[in-house]
């Protein structure tokens, strides 16, 4: 049997923030038929506003932004108003590429020096340096990439089932979770700036490196479901959201 085409709700109407029931022509001091919820909290006393990097912005908007986000993340996506302009969020978004940017490209010219073999001093006398910049610019434009399918994806996975979350809300959301990427980054430098540091001191090189190896790997793993778990409290916290 072919499957029925999902409904998806208009934008002007009313969804409740706890279930997703349209409350279109429910009175504000009543409640959802569905799941209990206060009609008032789905309407203009739903608690979404401005992050601090919109409300003030600034380093101090910037620095109190990420935490709340890294933090307190559901917290943070269920006050989040999600129907805003773009373009101060994708500011946000585009300064932790650009520091996550810094991290893994830098982790990754770092490995490419240490398997090609060149000398860490004597590269910065040669064209190899220009390798480090280029690394950086594939990463930020990888992470840029990302994000928009990912936006892309989840509205219309979101779409086929039936659930209210434009393609613009999704991305908007999204780019306020661009502070996750930063430990992601920074363990990932950290491990390979002390495997190099430690194995010119290693008794037995080769079980050294076998350890570094296994322990980018589950840094791969853990990395992709911290990322993922993040990005699942975003979605699930701007589902129903009404503005």
């Amino acid at each position: 049997m072919p499957r029925a085409t999902a409904i998806i709700p208009a934008e002007s109407s009313r969804l409740c923030e706890g279930c997703g029931y349209i409350l279109d022509g429910l009175p504000e001091d009543g409640q959802c038929p569905e799941c209990g919820k206060p009609v008032i909290e789905s309407a203009d006393a739903d608690g979404r506003t401005w992050p601090a990097w919109e409300a003030t912005p600034g380093l101090g908007g910037f620095l109190t932004t990420t935490a709340a986000v890294m933090l307190h993340p559901r917290n943070f996506y269920r006050t989040l108003r999600t129907r805003d302009p773009l373009l101060l969020s994708n500011h946000f978004a585009r300064l932790h590429w650009m520091l996550t940017s810094l991290f893994m490209g830098t982790a990754a010219f770092l490995y490419w020096m240490w398997m090609s073999g060149h000398d860490y001093l004597g590269v910065f006398h040669s064209w190899h340096i220009a390798i480090w910049p280029g690394l950086m610019g594939c990463c930020y434009l990888l992470l840029s990439w990302v994000t928009a399918l990912a936006a892309k994806l989840s509205s219309w996975e979101a779409g086929f089932r039936g659930w209210r979350m434009p393609y613009k809300a999704v991305l908007r959301a999204l780019h306020y979770h661009s502070p996750h990427y930063l430990p992601v980054g920074l363990i990932a430098l950290s491990t390979i700036i002390g495997f190099l540091i430690y194995l010119p001191h290693a008794r037995r090189p080769d079980i050294a490196i076998e350890i570094y190896m296994y322990t980018l790997c589950a840094e791969v793993v853990l990395g992709a479901a911290y990322l993922f778990r993040s990005y699942w409290a975003a979605m699930t916290q701007i589902m129903y959201a009404n503005r």
